[in-house]
């Protein structure tokens, strides 16, 4: 089963649709055993999201062989 971590979470948020925002907000709000559920019924969508997912960036970065900028510090 896919491990659901708030990076996960986040990129849910970002890249996903409106299904995908309302998936995040019942998974933050549920209790426990609701997680259980929510994550083996939408077991699919939580994997496409998941660390090293297709939307981890690192994951894309690699895949392009491209090197990501560091950070900008703010000055």
């Amino acid at each position: 089963m896919t491990t659901i971590t708030h990076s996960s979470l986040e990129r849910m948020l970002i890249y996903g649709g409106e299904n995908e925002k309302a998936l995040v907000t019942f998974y933050r709000t549920a209790d426990p055993s609701r997680k259980e559920e929510i994550k083996r019924a939408f077991n699919y969508l939580f994997k496409k999201y998941e660390d090293n997912g297709m939307f981890d960036t690192s994951r894309a970065f690699d895949m392009l062989g491209i090197t990501p900028l560091p950070a900008r510090r703010q000055s």
